[in-house]
């Protein structure tokens, strides 16, 4: 079952129990959900690549998710318009 509880920045976060041994649930807090989501399954990719004993390319990884980053960057001023946006709609809902 889930639980609901609070990240420290105030986002809401859920929680799941393990439903089998030796699995485990990560909770991701992000802003973006796409870079947030290629940085996780690149996490996982080179996590398992370790832990077979597979070659793995860190910095070519990097590198890629660096460049999603930029394109996801917002200027300073649209990203106070955008924070304040948010914070009215949280209060609102």
């Amino acid at each position: 079952m889930p639980h609901p509880t609070q990240s420290a920045s105030g986002r809401r976060l859920t929680r799941f129990r393990p439903v089998l041994s030796g699995v485990y649930t990560v909770v991701v807090e992000y802003k973006e959900e796409e870079p947030a989501r290629v940085a996780f399954e690149t996490a996982l990719r080179l996590t398992l690549a370790a832990m077979h004993d597979e070659p793995v390319g860190v910095q070519g990884a990097l590198e890629d998710l660096l460049a999603l980053a930029d394109e996801h960057l917002l200027a300073p001023g649209a990203a106070a318009i955008v924070a304040a946006a948010r914070e009215t709609f949280l209060s609102c809902a």
